[in-house]
C-alpha cells in the first residue's frame, strides 16, 4: 500500500512545520511512542475499534476477547447469531445497534473481498483503502485511518478528541475548526514520516497532562511552545 503524497504546502509554511517538528521531538523524548493496544491484524482492529467508541474503556477489551473466542474466526461472524452477538456486547452497551453492524460488516467483506478479512486492501492505493473502510457502518474517517496506519503503516494521520484539543491549544489549528478541516490542515502539511509517533504521543499526552478540565500546566513539556503557557485552558 503506497503512502499518499504531501503537498506543496509542506513547504510553504515553515514556521508551523518547524513547530510540528519541534513538538514531535519533544513528546518522543518524553513519552517515546508507548503502545495503546492498538492490534496488528487489520480485521481484528477494525471490531476492537468499533468496540471500543463509546464505550468504558475497562470493560471493551474483554469483550472483544469474549466475542473472538465465541466466534472462533472472524469469517465466522455472519454466520453466528445476531442474538448470541449482542449478548456478549452488552457490558458496554448499544449492544443491538453494534451487534447488527457488525453482521452488515462481515457480509460486505465477504461480498468484496471473498472472506471477512481485511488482509487483501493491504495491495490497494491508499485513497481506494480509506474510501472503502468508511463505506462500512460505523466506520469513520478516524476509524480507517486508524486501520492503516497501526496495521499497514500507512503514514496517515488519524485526528481524535485529544488531539483535536492538544492541536487547538497550541495553536496549531485555530479555535473552533471542525475536524475535517483539521485533518485537512494536518494532511496538506504534516512533514512525511511522523503521522504514527506524533499520533501517539498526542493522545498520551492529551490523556495525561493536557487534559479536558484541570490540564497539568506546570508539569507540561511542550509548555515552551505553547502560546497559553500558565493561563488555565479552556474546554
Amino acid at each position: 500500500m503506497r503512502n499518499p503524497e504531501k503537498t506543496d504546502s509542506t513547504r510553504s509554511t515553515p514556521t508551523w512545520t518547524a513547530k510540528v517538528l519541534e513538538i514531535d521531538r519533544v513528546l518522543l523524548n518524553e513519552y517515546g511512542t508507548p503502545d495503546l493496544g492498538n492490534l496488528s491484524d487489520p480485521t481484528d482492529e477494525l471490531f476492537y475499534i468499533l468496540l471500543s467508541n463509546r464505550s468504558d474503556p475497562n470493560r471493551y477489551p474483554d469483550v472483544f476477547i469474549k466475542l473472538k473466542n465465541h466466534v472462533g474466526c472472524w469469517d465466522r461472524l455472519d454466520k453466528v447469531s445476531i442474538e448470541e452477538v449482542s449478548r456478549l456486547m452488552e457490558p458496554i452497551g448499544l449492544a443491538s445497534q453494534r451487534s447488527e453492524r457488525f453482521n452488515k460488516i462481515a457480509g460486505i467483506l465477504r461480498e468484496r473481498l471473498g472472506s471477512v478479512s481485511l488482509e487483501s486492501i493491504a495491495a490497494w492505493e491508499v485513497g481506494d483503502a480509506l474510501s472503502f473502510l468508511k463505506c462500512l457502518p460505523g466506520v469513520g474517517e478516524k476509524s480507517a485511518r486508524c486501520v492503516l496506519m497501526y496495521c499497514f503503516g500507512v503514514d496517515v494521520f488519524p485526528i481524535d478528541s485529544h488531539i483535536m484539543r492538544v492541536a487547538s491549544r497550541l495553536g496549531l489549528i485555530p479555535r473552533r475548526t471542525s475536524v475535517i478541516e483539521a485533518q485537512r490542515r494536518f494532511d496538506s502539511k504534516l512533514p512525511t514520516g511522523i503521522a504514527k509517533q506524533l499520533h501517539v504521543n498526542l493522545i498520551v499526552h492529551g490523556r495525561e497532562v493536557c487534559r479536558p478540565s484541570s490540564p497539568q500546566c506546570p508539569k507540561c513539556c511542550l509548555r515552551g511552545l505553547c502560546p497559553k503557557k500558565g493561563i488555565p485552558h479552556s474546554k
